[in-house]
């Protein structure tokens, strides 16, 4: 199924589920913050020196799935709804659904996006393909050091460290007479000797 087949289908059954329930999703939209769709005077209010919005595509689509024409449309379209609602450049794109390619990439160059999201997670470094930028994904109650280690890279950097001291006090763990400092438990096999055969001589 297409991404506009399944809009399609997305809207036939939002139609039925209007009609069973007797609301209209615009009115539980109203009543429920969480559902909500953002409107431009919201989208404004929110646009400052610490917020900038970026791009989607017109209609959620699949970048990596759809033709040229079609990919070149959805960013164009997104990018200019933006910019004539908010009265501010859309330099960015987020790839919905984390899909792309290497023409969607090239056509999001081609309509003056400066940059592009994935869905991988990780951090970007000098060098990135700035259209193929990754992200964090941090919960809402994150505090200011969670959020520093994870950026920083000291997070990534204490996970390296971690698994190499397991790695290195396995290797210990392994020793004739060390079988305390192996983190797997008791030795599933022969101790191999700590030291060189020829050095144990």
């Amino acid at each position: 199924m297409s991404d506009y087949e399944f809009l399609d289908e997305m809207d036939r059954v939002a139609v039925q589920l209007e009609a069973e329930s007797g609301h209209s999703l615009a009115q539980v939209q109203q009543d429920d913050d969480w559902s909500a769709i953002a409107t431009w005077d919201v989208i404004r209010e929110a646009v400052g020196e610490d917020v900038t919005i970026g791009s989607h595509t017109a209609d959620h689509i699949r970048l990596g799935h759809v033709s040229e024409g079609v990919a070149r449309d959805q960013l164009i379209r997104s990018k200019q709804d933006i910019e004539e609602n908010t009265h501010e450049p859309c330099w960015c794109v987020c790839y919905p659904n984390g899909s792309y390619a290497e023409a969607p990439l090239r056509l999001a160059r081609e309509c003056a996006y400066a940059c592009g999201l994935t869905t991988e997670e990780g951090l970007n470094s000098v060098g990135d393909d700035i259209m193929r930028l990754k992200r964090l994904n941090l919960p809402i109650d994150v505090t200011s050091s969670e959020l520093l280690t994870a950026v920083s890279g000291l997070s990534k950097c204490v996970s390296q460290v971690k698994r190499k001291m397991k790695e290195l006090l396995a290797i210990v763990g392994r020793a004739p007479g060390r079988q305390d400092l192996c983190m797997s438990g008791s030795l599933t096999r022969e101790p191999e000797p700590f030291l060189p055969s020829v050095l144990a001589e």
